[in-house]
């Protein structure tokens, strides 16, 4: 996943980055998937190179997290939250009792760059775009481990959600073929792009500040060659949003989600929660 914005200079990139930690810490902020069986997992993967800085404040960089060819990963102007969220591929944070204990201002203090290289052989030859994310997820998680002493665990617990449905005239995008969309970016703000309904419940989920957890009960399964519209409308800080400070981003959000042909309904499910215990600024040694 690559996302960016279109930040002007590094100090409203800041607010808007901080905004996002914001978002994410706050009350009944659970991730929305639907409880489901994990296989047992083998050794943790770990990146062989990685650097870790702090994005010095007034530094002209995109907020950014991407996934390139080689097994390389890259960060830029991430606040801790979303680099949680991003490796666990989760779209929101509930914290512990543990954790309420911290001091949350500190670990929202700062904001990270990050270059990280896999070891030669951790992804095959040939691997699609998605493997080769999933391997770097992976390696992500193990990185949070030690540099940012990061702790958590898993609760299901049955509440009330929003389900994002298809309309009653069918999605208005089209199926991209999974050949073509393999190698293509993974950014919302690129009409070039291809998505997964999981892309589309992340992006919504992490800016709409929905209430109660957002989750997928569309059944489209494929990965899918969606119009550009305007994202940028619910992005907190944004030009739109401001200009429109009455308009909630949840709003704006499913008014998106009319023009794709698909809508949002109340239900109850079974949510799978992704508490943090504790989490940390991380040591900054190459």
């Amino acid at each position: 996943m690559d996302y960016r914005n279109g930040s002007k200079s590094g100090k409203r990139l800041s607010v808007i980055a901080r905004g996002l930690a914001i978002i994410i810490w706050g009350s009944l902020l659970v991730n929305a998937q639907i409880q489901s069986t994990r296989p047992a997992q083998s050794a943790a993967l770990a990146f062989e190179i990685v650097s870790v800085k702090v994005n010095k404040p007034g530094q002209s960089r995109e907020l950014s997290i991407q996934y390139l060819p080689g097994g390389r990963f890259s960060a830029r102007a991430v606040p801790i939250p979303l680099l949680i969220l991003e490796a666990y591929d989760f779209t929101r944070l509930d914290p512990s009792e543990e954790f309420r204990k911290l001091d949350v201002s500190l670990i929202e203090r700062d904001l990270y760059d990050i270059d990280a290289i896999a070891p030669k052989d951790a992804i095959p030859p040939g691997s699609s775009a998605k493997v080769r994310n999933d391997k770097i997820k992976e390696m992500l998680q193990t990185l949070l481990k030690d540099r940012f002493k990061l702790r958590l665990h898993r609760e299901t617990k049955e509440m009330p959600i929003y389900a994002i449905v298809v309309g009653k005239n069918g999605p208005k995008f089209s199926n991209g073929l999974n050949e073509e969309c393999a190698d293509r970016p993974t950014n919302l703000f690129d009409p070039t792009s291809c998505h997964s309904m999981a892309d589309l419940v992340r992006f919504g989920t992490r800016v709409g500040r929905f209430d109660r957890p957002l989750i997928d009960k569309t059944g489209l399964t494929e990965l899918y060659s969606i119009p550009s519209v305007d994202w940028f409308a619910i992005i907190p800080g944004g030009l739109k949003s401001r200009s429109n400070p009455g308009i909630e981003p949840s709003q704006l959000f499913s008014d998106i989600l009319d023009k794709l042909g698909l809508r949002i309904e109340t239900e109850k499910a079974t949510v799978d929660m992704l508490l943090i215990d504790h989490v940390e600024p991380p040591s900054l040694e190459n």
